[in-house]
Formats: structure tokens, sequence, C-alpha cells
């Protein structure tokens, strides 16, 4: 017991000294990648506005506009915000930016961080900063969690001897007897972070369905009652392009599982490392079914927040062919519940930002149904182009691009000619402000149905393909 003390102790300050230097430079990233949004803003601003302006007037004219840019930028999270300055500063290195990570006393008295830079052709300097406690909120509960960490070793074998029965008597019930309340689970077809996918049978309807079972090491009462909650809201959509959920219950020891539909197809990401760009005539076919299906999550005030090529299904249902389902809508937000928690937040964040609009980057709290269009957006270029908008070593260096560089127009970067409308409809989805953005899905589906009547993908071609191409592999 002592042993398995001491390496679970080595463990977690391992883990909580890897995990903090993380924390500390995403956000150095974050507010550099802002930081330089800005000044590129201010200064495209400052020449547009101040040429033909006299030389003697120059210096004034470009504090006054400095200081409307900064007024009218609004604030970032809760306390973030945007300051212009006229006095020189002296940055460690002696260059023109300084990053300000650790905590000092802002103008309010309260303790901040920032960064700034000195403009010296405009003789001023944009700076942002936010609150500490907000930048940095994350740390306090990884410090909470470290300090009871000390005291959770003294109940550590015991719970590890708890949670190996638990784990036992739960392949018990699967393994055994293979049930799961009123499901019989015939194979085990996929895992993630926090579930397993099965395959299932209803024992009476005798009808195929997939069976997410939430881990044992994630089954803590909160976590069972918010991704409850989560499931009930998804349950309520019932549009055929939205994957379908039967139903939900717990295992004999408490285990949460929800039921949906079986789905036999391949995701979009399979289908473009298939056969590359997918011709334009069938890309607008699935993206009209990619945002009618949204349009009734966005009716009923729910966002899907992860809409990226891996979530999205086009199978073979009912005798039609290329129908196109929306994955993962168990894990959605009420945007009309602005504060509330929910199961998948960490995980959203730590994702992959490529299709993340730029908001959601800045404060992935603050997310409304245009996150959702600028995602269909880039699932348009991916299908369109056969390739990702962005590339980057990796996911900071992703994000600094999604944030700050402008998109490749989707007509120059396809190897097929893309008519000038659907061009327009995808740049326009891609804009970094949301308010520049299509307002409602609706529209979009609207749009993909005018584009349908020159662009034709038939039932006939839809059948050829999927003739021609390999079965494709049981999903969820």
């Amino acid at each position: 017991m002592l042993a398995s003390a001491a390496v679970l102790l080595a463990l977690g300050y391992w883990t909580y000294s890897h995990v903090e230097g993380s924390l500390h430079e995403i956000r150095r990233l974050t507010m550099r990648a802002l930081l330089e949004t800005h000044a590129t803003a201010l200064r495209a601003t400052l020449e547009d506005r101040l040429d033909g302006v006299p030389a003697g007037e120059r210096t004034a004219r470009s504090r006054d506009l400095a200081a409307r840019y900064a007024a009218t930028s609004g604030r970032w999270g809760e306390s973030g915000q945007v300051m212009v300055f006229h006095e020189r500063r002296q940055a460690p290195d002696g260059g023109d930016l300084a990053m300000v990570m650790e905590p000092h006393a802002g103008d309010s008295g309260e303790a901040v961080i920032g960064a700034w830079r000195w403009l010296p052709e405009h003789g001023l300097g944009v700076a942002i900063e936010i609150a500490a406690d907000e930048a940095y909120a994350p740390l306090r509960y990884l410090n909470i969690a470290f300090a009871v960490v000390f005291g959770a070793l003294v109940f550590a074998v015991p719970a590890a001897l708890g949670s190996a029965v638990s784990v036992l008597r739960l392949k018990r019930e699967m393994g055994e007897s293979r049930r799961l309340g009123p499901y019989r689970l015939e194979e085990r077809i996929g895992e993630g972070g926090m579930a397993v996918v099965y395959r299932a049978r209803h024992a009476l309807l005798k009808r195929p369905c997939a069976i997410k079972l939430l881990k044992p090491a994630r089954a803590t009462d909160e976590t069972i009652a918010r991704f409850e909650r989560e499931v009930q809201l998804a349950s309520q959509l019932a549009h055929p392009n939205t994957v379908e959920i039967f139903d939900y219950g717990h295992t004999g020891d408490g285990h949460f599982y929800y039921a949906m539909e079986y789905l036999d197809g391949i995701t979009a990401a399979e289908l473009v490392a298939r056969g590359g760009a997918v011709p334009v005539p069938r890309a607008v076919h699935l993206l009209r079914q990619l945002c009618a299906g949204l349009a009734e999550a966005h009716a009923r005030g729910l966002v899907h927040r992860d809409v990226k090529p891996e979530n999205i299904m086009i199978c073979r249902r009912g005798g039609e062919y290329d129908v196109l389902k929306i994955l993962d809508f168990g894990l959605v937000k009420n945007i009309a519940e602005q504060h509330s928690r929910d199961l998948t937040r960490a995980l959203r964040i730590l994702g992959t930002p490529l299709y993340m609009a730029p908001e959601r980057l800045r404060d992935p709290a603050d997310v409304d149904a245009r996150a959702d269009i600028y995602a269909v957006g880039a699932v348009a270029f991916f299908l369109l182009t056969g390739h990702r908008m962005f590339e980057a070593a990796d996911d900071l260096a992703l994000t600094t691009k999604v944030l700050n560089d402008e998109p490749p127009r989707v007509a120059a970067a396809a190897a097929q000619q893309v008519p000038l409308e659907l061009d327009l409809l995808v740049q326009a989805c891609l804009e970094k402000k949301r308010e520049h953005r299509p307002q409602r899905v609706t529209d979009l589906v609207e749009a993909f149905e005018a584009l349908a009547q020159e662009q034709r993908w038939t039932q006939r071609e839809a059948e050829s393909w999927w003739a021609a191409v390999p079965p494709p592999r049981p999903a969820r």
C-alpha cells in the first residue's frame, strides 16, 4: 500500500507540473495571438484613416482613432479589455512587444495579466489585459485537486479494489449474460476517453442499435447527472439527419448508458481519405443535409459545438444512399443556460481548433449557433478541396492561424471547378467575426437547395458509388 501511495504521489506531481506548464503556455500563446490581432487591426485602421491627414494633425488624429478603436473593441471573457497608451514602454528584451504573465496591479487595483505592443510608426501602443483570477481559473481547480491527492492516498488502495470489483461485476454483467437492460450486446465497436460503444440489439424488438456506456472511472454522481441531462436534451431531436437516441438507463451497478440508432456507413473524414475531394454536386447534397439537421437543433436552442468530419456519417438508410447523419448530439450545449456547467467543456477546449470558430478559441463559453455555421464552412472547405483549411505543426500554432489568418478561397484551393455562389457561401461562413457570417443555418439550407438545382446528385450516382467501394466498417 505504501508503494502504491508513493507511485500515486509521484505520478500526481508529474501530472501537476506538466499540466500547469501547459496551461501557462496555452494562456501565453492565446494572449499573444489576440494581441497581434488587435495590433494588426489598429494599424490597418490608422493607415486607412490617416491617409491625407496633414503631418501636424496626425498625432492627435491617430490618438483619437486609437481611443475609438479601444472603446469599440468590446470586452472578452468577463474582464478582458483592449487599451491604448502613448508613452513608450521598455520591453525586457528592448523590443516593441512584452508579455506580462505575472499578476500585477491594474488601473482598477485588481491583479491582472496582459501583453502590449508598441507601434513606432504611429507613436502609440496597444495593450490587452484580463483579471488574473479569470485567466488562471483552471489552475485553482488544479491546485485544489493536487491538494486533495494527499488525503486521497489514504483511500487509494480500497478505492482501487472497489473499482476492480465494479469492473469485474460489469464485465460479468456484459460478458456472461451479454445483456444491458433490454439490450443484448453483440460486439464492441469503439472506445473513447469517456465511453465504450457496443453494437447491440433490443431483446424484444430485435432492432439493431449502438450502446454507449460511460466508463466506470468517469461515473461519478455529478458526471452521470450531467451526462443524463445532456442526453435528455439531445433525445428531443427527431430530424432524419440527426442520429436518433432511443433510450437511456443504468446498469445494475449504476453505470450510465444510452442507446442510439446503429449506422452502416463511413465518416466524412473517411470519405475524403478514400477518394480525395468530393465532387461539387455530392458535396452540396451532403452539406444541405448537414445544415438541415443543425437547423432543428438550433430551433430548440441547442448548439452542437463539435461539427467536424469525424462527427458526420454518410450511410445507406432505408433503401436510400448518401444519407447524412450528425453524430455526438449527446454532448450538446443549451445556449439558453449561459452559465450552466456541461460535461464536455474541458474536452471541447482541448480539442482540435481547426473547426472551432475564433470566438470560441478566445472564450470557450462564448458560443451560439453561428459557431456551428463557421464549422459548416470549414467542413465544406475540407470536402471540396480534400485537405484541411490550415496546416500547422501543433494545435497551438493552428489556433494562432485560425485567429489571425484569412482562410484561402475554396475555389482557389480546390482542384475541381467550384461555382462562384458556393465559393462565396463558404467564404461567408468562415468570416472571423460572427456578425458577418450567415446568421441562421436555415439560410444555408436554402442556399444549398438552390445550388442543388444546378449541381444535381442523383440516387443512381450515389448507388453506383456505394456499389464500387468496399463495404464500410460498422459504425455507431
